[in-house]
C-alpha cells in the first residue's frame, strides 16, 4: 500500500508525514486491522484525559463503525506485538542510530495501576510513585518489565529520550503454576528482550544498563560479547571467588598472605578472565581493570 491510497483510504490522520510512518509498520498486520489500527493510533494522540478505547475512537472521529470492532482489536485482531516492536526498532536503527554507534538500552520494570479482579495478571505490586492507601508503595495493578533505547534527539537541544523497544509482562509464581507455564523472574525477562533485540539488529554492539535486581548470575552468564553491562553489585559480590563460610570450621587457621601475594592472585585472576565468569564485570571493564592491577603491580 503506497501512501496515497493510504491517505485515501484512511481520511481521519494527522499529516502525511505521520501517514508515512504508520506505513512503516504495515506489515505487522492484516489490511483491514492495519486500518483500526490507525484510526486507534490517531485516536491516542488526539484525545485528552484518559486514554480509553471509546475516548479514543471519537476522538479519532469514528461515528459510523461499531466500537466493538475496535475492542475486538486488543483481544481477537490477528497481529503480533513482537513485530509491532521489530518495526519500530528497525526504524530507529536506520534513521536515528549511526551504524557504527553502541546502541544505549535501559532495561527496568515498572507498575501500572488497575482496578478490577478480572484483570489478568493482577495482583498487588511494589510502586515507587505515590503512595497507596493499602500500604507503603504498593499498588493493585500489573508490573511490566520494558525496555528503552536512548536517543539523545539535536532538535530538541540534544535531550535525551527513553523510547520503549520491548516489554514483557511479570508473571507471579502462582499464576504461573495454575497456568502450567515456567515461572521467568525479572532478570530472565530481560534476557530474552535483549536476546531478541540483538537477533533483530545482527552485528550491533549494545550497552545495558540495568538495576542490581537484573544482572545476576542468569543475566551475566548469558549475555554475549557484543553486550556491555553497567548495574549496581550486592555488596557481598564474590567477585574472585572467596573461601566458603564454614571453611573456618574444619580447617586450621593459616597465616594471612601478604600483599604482593594478594596482589599476584588477583592478577592472576584478572588476566586469566575467570573474575568475569563469575561476575557482573563486562566487556571495556575488564581492559580497565587489566589496566589498574598493572599499574598497581609496577608501583609496588
Amino acid at each position: 500500500m503506497s501512501i496515497p491510497e493510504y491517505v485515501r483510504d484512511h481520511p481521519i490522520t494527522l499529516t502525511v508525514g505521520v501517514n508515512g510512518v504508520l506505513l512503516s509498520f504495515a506489515e505487522a498486520f492484516t489490511r483491514p486491522t492495519f486500518a483500526v489500527f490507525a484510526l486507534l493510533f490517531t485516536g491516542a494522540v488526539l484525545v485528552r484525559g484518559r486514554h480509553t478505547v471509546t475516548r479514543m475512537i471519537f476522538a479519532a472521529g469514528v461515528r459510523l463503525a461499531h466500537h466493538a470492532r475496535f475492542h475486538r482489536f486488543f483481544s481477537r485482531a490477528r497481529w503480533d506485538m513482537d513485530a509491532l516492536w521489530e518495526r519500530l526498532v528497525a526504524l530507529i536503527a536506520g534513521t536515528l542510530l549511526a551504524p557504527d554507534e553502541r546502541i544505549r538500552v535501559v532495561i527496568d520494570e515498572t507498575a501500572q495501576r488497575k482496578t478490577g479482579g478480572k484483570i489478568y495478571g493482577v495482583g498487588m505490586v511494589y510502586d515507587n510513585r505515590p503512595k497507596s492507601q493499602k500500604g507503603n508503595h504498593l499498588e493493585w495493578g500489573l508490573t511490566w518489565v520494558v525496555a528503552t533505547v536512548l536517543l539523545r534527539v539535536r532538535p530538541w537541544g540534544g535531550h535525551v529520550f527513553a523510547v520503549p523497544i520491548l516489554v514483557r509482562l511479570y508473571r507471579r509464581k502462582a499464576l504461573c503454576l495454575a497456568e502450567g507455564r515456567p515461572f521467568q523472574k525479572k532478570s530472565l525477562l530481560a534476557l530474552e528482550m535483549l536476546q531478541k533485540l540483538s537477533g533483530w539488529l545482527p552485528g550491533r554492539r549494545f550497552l545495558l544498563m540495568v538495576d542490581g535486581n537484573y544482572n545476576d548470575g542468569a543475566l551475566m552468564q548469558a549475555v554475549g560479547e557484543h553486550v556491555d553491562v553497567v548495574g549496581r553489585l550486592r555488596h557481598d559480590a564474590g567477585l574472585i571467588g572467596w573461601r566458603p563460610r564454614w571453611w573456618k570450621k574444619h580447617r586450621q587457621p593459616e597465616t594471612p598472605p601478604s600483599f604482593s601475594e594478594m596482589l599476584a592472585a588477583l592478577r592472576r585472576e584478572i588476566l586469566g578472565g575467570a573474575l568475569f565468569q563469575r561476575s557482573a564485570l563486562k566487556g571495556n571493564m575488564q581492559e580497565i581493570l587489566k589496566t589498574l592491577i598493572e599499574s598497581i603491580a609496577h608501583a609496588a
